[in-house]
């Protein structure tokens, strides 16, 4: 066995690694639903039990258009304030990665309904000049 000059014995130290290969949760997509307005606040809910989020790899769609440098974007979520959303069903695209490289992508959808319906009434044709 070899000594070092002051005496002491090498250690040799073992540590073990172990790689993060689950990808990340997406929890929610909110708006979700039927909204009569056409601003809503679209948050995403994502986790990592692992390495945790990168959230440089946030990415969010809204109707195929890349919403990501409007929003907010935080370890565990990310909210996009939106004005002026379409008229009908719009459709949210999520991407996330962890700090490891593995990735989740989700979608939902929600629904702008700001036309108010129509009412139509039609009278019935009443004979006899009565109420009944």
């Amino acid at each position: 066995m070899a000594y070092y000059p002051s005496g002491n014995i090498p250690v040799l130290l073992i540590s073990t690694v172990s790689a993060d290969s689950t990808a990340p949760s997406i929890d929610s997509i909110v708006h979700s639903g039927i909204i009569a307005t056409d601003a809503a606040d679209v948050a995403v809910y994502y986790s990592d039990a692992g390495t945790g989020i990168n959230t440089a790899t946030v990415a969010i769609s809204i109707n195929s258009v890349d919403v990501t440098a409007s929003c907010g974007v935080y370890a565990d979520y990310t909210s996009c304030p939106r004005t002026g959303l379409a008229q009908g069903n719009n459709a949210v695209d999520v991407s996330v990665a962890d700090n490891s490289g593995n990735t989740a992508t989700g979608s939902g959808s929600f629904f702008v309904d700001t036309k108010p319906p129509k009412a139509s009434v039609s009278p019935k044709n009443v004979s006899g000049g009565g109420y009944g």
